[in-house]
């Protein structure tokens, strides 16, 4: 950092670096940096949501993905993570109303299929939480189908990244959607 102090984008791919080596509160601290460098940068603030919910600070986080949405309000990803933290928060009206947002930018973004899967996922806890179970179940249904891995709650927590509270709510509707496992090999395919 000595030789571009000044530089956002070397700051942000610090922090990015110190975030993977579990160092997240100095993570913080270097997207922060970052951004009083270059307070535009929406990736940045995205980022710092992500860093910020990671150390446990809910409030920042939510500070974070509303100022990346203020930036650009047309990428589903600050929506979808917004959307999580305050399901987290018990903010769930709140909470689908992003979900909701985050699906409908879907057909416009280069949002990959973990990503599209997540958003989908997510409206279907926050229906279940709204008491609209059919619902859920056909949403949770949708996300499994872009993502079978949905089905798996260690790698929702491993790969996802989601809190207890949101796996729990998915721990009731994956029973309830009826989807066979992706073959793990060519042996695992079906013979004709």
């Amino acid at each position: 950092m000595q030789e571009a102090p000044n530089d956002a984008m070397v700051r942000r791919y610090f922090a990015s670096a110190l975030g993977r080596a579990e160092r997240r509160e100095e993570a913080v601290a270097e997207y922060e940096e970052a951004l009083r460098l270059d307070p535009n940068n929406m990736g940045a603030w995205v980022a710092l949501g992500i860093a910020a919910y990671e150390i446990g600070d809910l409030k920042r986080s939510v500070e974070a993905y509303r100022k990346a949405i203020e930036l650009d309000d047309s990428r589903p990803i600050a929506h979808n993570n917004l959307a999580y933290v305050l399901y987290d928060q018990d903010e769930v009206d709140e909470a689908v109303s992003e979900w909701e947002q985050a699906i409908e930018l879907l057909p416009t973004s280069d949002v990959d299929r973990q990503g599209r899967a997540d958003c989908w996922a997510g409206l279907a806890i926050g229906y279940l939480t709204q008491g609209k179970r059919q619902e859920a179940i056909e949403t949770y249904r949708r996300a499994v189908s872009i993502n079978p891995h949905y089905i798996d709650t260690k790698w929702m927590a491993r790969e996802a990244f989601w809190s207890a509270k949101a796996i729990e709510a998915a721990e009731q509707l994956i029973p309830k959607v009826k989807v066979k496992p992706a073959p793990r090999s060519a042996d695992e395919l079906p013979t004709v």
